[in-house]
């Protein structure tokens, strides 16, 4: 477990951490609530965004201990063993005791329960996370000859006292408290205690009844009371602990012992639970994260399992498919259902990397948008270090991670790991010596960026023009820097990056595209024509001009994004929406998709068999645009556009006799139209009838 004792401030990471599994367990209706180990006060802002309470912390590290002063409503520095802080915390006042992975630092964990019981009123709540010593992990190494301290962990080196299930037990009811609840969380992909061990453990006379449950469980998390009355024998209480409850298994990457190559470790089929998540994270996210997925499933699962496990600010996920079918929707359907802050986007095509982020920054809600790659690898603090260095540097709006994969100066080179846990590791190495480090530079590489948001509203979104990928993260930055929002490399965060998974896995001409896009950027910023890809350029900055340099987003309400307590009609009518834009943009055979998604979701969706025979008359194909054009008027006979392609299309089909009582229509609906009346002639007069009476 990170440290509460670490002084160092490079260690801050293990101090900005908003512990979702443990805010889980804290009740809704509490209204003062003390964190001892409180370190930056993470875990109560979200506590106090969340619910209306106070929060009071206490955190031994006197830097730390400030920064949290600026998030509760009143911060005690010092160690809680220490008599003093003690006396300064008021008697019988909180509703809440949090010990999160706080008891296994303390010199004496049972006295301090003991003392703590007097600041608690009636009925009041201890919350707890500790680590299990009894975990395979441990239980394998010491039969090996090994007992080896850590950076981090249930082994970690400043952890003076460990505990097993039982112990646990036995520490609260020894110091007066009943545990109410309790849960084990274990690890994904971790090595578990090999079959028959516990059986032939039974045969030598050693009780290990509960040994195999519970060597999977990783840490307890325990709510407790004031005990009321004698507790059940620690034996029994273990037990139902760990026999009872299913071990909930985390996504943490740390415990999977899988090599880092192009060829992603098996994802896991669980999906993370609510629990892990802060709940602001629904309704208030301080942070969007956009990611754009086009199959490639198994990265996916990757990225998004360490999104959840490492990002400790309130979020929420936008994902924008651009046409998968290897079972990624169904994944991403499965995130949903599961009331996690996800939401999905689904394209029938690949948009490409402007138009699908786009999507995403239209409805995106944070203070802070973090466009991301589904072929990443986030690490513990990833995106908080990011946030800092937009937070603490004046005029600076898009900020960048280093990674293993990306070119330019964000490139670590000959980084030396593996693995997934000599890789968080080494960015737990690389955020303690750089630890605010950031250097400024006019391209930050669209795998990963947080971007301010006052930077798009400023500048809009991507430019759409350069197609399926490549040079729109260039440009916005160029455009970034030109309205007054530098960019800067984060010397501090570390996010792994296996690299251009979509292009290969898709069989896309990356070169091409490329070239493609490097075409339009020279073009766009007036950069020579001769100028080679690869070659140095600079660019001469402009005055920021909206009408060049702002791309719009899309209207929130043409993005095909199912939203809750909404029906079918409603999303045919944003797809047939996106369909509409496609068109306008010249891009009409994408366009096909959307207008045939809106019609297999509402058969009734006038709008959409219109424009379902425009195409059709693209095509050539008059009697199938008919159809299309009879089928739209059925279900909505005052269709402005539909009465008029109709009427045009029987006017060029030689059938004016069908065309003139819809003409007819459409004059008394908009009876001011010039065109529609010098159409009305010219059929009375081609069809030598007595002129129709004009509409009044």
């Amino acid at each position: 477990m990170p440290s509460n004792h670490e002084t160092d401030s490079g260690a801050a990471q293990y101090y900005s951490h908003a512990r979702p599994e443990v805010m889980a367990l804290v009740p809704h209706e509490a209204e003062r609530i003390l964190d001892i180990g409180c370190g930056a006060g993470v875990l109560g802002a979200a506590l106090k965004q969340r619910q209306e309470c106070q929060v009071w912390g206490v955190e031994c590290v006197p830097a730390v201990a400030a920064k949290a002063e600026g998030r509760l409503e009143r911060v005690v520095a010092g160690s809680i063993e220490d008599a003093e802080v003690l006396q300064a915390l008021p008697r019988d006042y909180f509703d809440v005791l949090v010990l999160a992975d706080l008891l296994e630092h303390l010199r004496d964990p049972g006295q301090t329960l003991v003392n703590l019981k007097a600041c608690l009123r009636a009925g009041s709540t201890v919350v707890a996370s500790v680590p299990n010593v009894r975990h395979w992990s441990v239980i394998k190494e010491l039969l090996e000859g090994g007992w080896n301290y850590q950076e981090a962990g249930i082994l970690d080196r400043t952890h003076l006292r460990f505990f097993t299930g039982s112990t646990l037990v036995t520490l609260f009811r020894d110091a007066g408290f009943d545990i109410a609840e309790a849960q084990g969380v274990g690890l994904v992909d971790a090595e578990t205690i090999p079959a028959g061990l516990p059986d032939a453990l039974a045969g030598f006379g050693i009780d290990a009844g509960t040994l195999a449950r519970e060597s999977e469980v990783y840490q307890f998390l325990l709510v407790a009371r004031p005990a009321l009355q004698a507790t059940a024998p620690p034996g029994q209480e273990v037990a139902a602990l760990v026999e009872e409850t299913d071990v909930a298994h985390t996504t943490h990457l740390s415990a999977a012992d899988k090599t880092l190559s192009t060829d992603p470790m098996p994802a896991t089929n669980a999906v993370p639970t609510a629990a892990a998540v802060p709940a602001a994270s629904f309704d208030n996210p301080v942070a969007s994260l956009v990611m754009l997925t086009c199959n490639q499933l198994h990265f996916t699962q990757i990225c998004i399992d360490s999104l959840f496990a490492y990002t400790h600010t309130p979020f929420e996920l936008i994902v924008v498919d651009n046409g998968s079918t290897d079972g990624t929707l169904e994944y991403l359907d499965a995130l949903v259902a599961a009331d996690l802050p996800v939401r999905v986007i689904a394209n029938p095509v690949n948009l490409g990397f402007g138009a699908g982020n786009n999507q995403g920054l239209a409805v995106a809600r944070g203070d802070y948008i973090a466009l991301i790659n589904n072929d990443l690898v986030v690490t513990d603090g990833w995106l908080e270090r990011m946030i800092d260095q937009l937070d603490q540097r004046a005029g600076v709006g898009i900020v960048g991670p280093r990674s293993n994969c990306v070119s330019g100066p964000q490139l670590i080179p000959d980084l030396a790991f593996d693995d997934f846990p000599q890789m968080h590791t080494e960015a737990a190495r690389i955020a303690h010596e750089h630890a605010g480090d950031g250097q400024e530079f006019p391209r930050v590489v669209g795998f990963c960026m947080v971007i301010e948001r006052a930077v798009i509203d400023a500048i809009g979104g991507f430019d759409e023009g350069f197609g399926l990928g490549n040079f729109e993260d260039d440009d916005l930055c160029w455009r970034s820097i030109i309205a007054g929002h530098r960019c800067l490399i984060a010397n501090d965060a570390y996010v792994h990056h296996f690299g251009s998974r979509t292009f290969a896995g898709e069989q896309i001409d990356y070169e091409r595209c490329m070239l493609s896009a490097w075409d339009h950027f020279k073009q766009k910023w007036g950069l020579s024509s001769e100028l080679q890809l690869g070659e140095a350029y600079s660019i001469t900055q402009p005055p920021f001009e909206p009408r060049l340099h702002r791309c719009e987003l899309p209207q929130p309400g043409i993005v095909p994004m199912k939203l809750s307590r909404e029906g079918a009609a409603e999303l045919a009518a944003r797809y047939n929406g996106w369909g509409e834009r496609l068109y306008s943009r010249g891009r009409i055979e994408d366009a096909l998709p959307y207008f045939e998604r809106a019609l297999a979701l509402d058969g009734d969706c006038a709008n959409a068999l219109n424009n379902l025979g425009v195409l059709a008359v693209d095509r050539n194909d008059l009697e199938g645009a008919a159809g299309f054009f009879e089928r739209s008027l059925a279900n909505e006979r005052d269709n402005l556009n539909t009465l008029w392609n109709l009427i045009a299309l029987y006017v060029h089909l030689g059938r004016d006799e069908a065309a003139l009582p819809l003409l007819q229509s459409y004059l008394h609906l908009n009876p001011s139209n010039s065109d529609g009346m010098a159409l009305l002639e010219e059929i009375t007069a081609a069809t030598a009838t007595t002129e129709a009476p004009l509409p009044t």
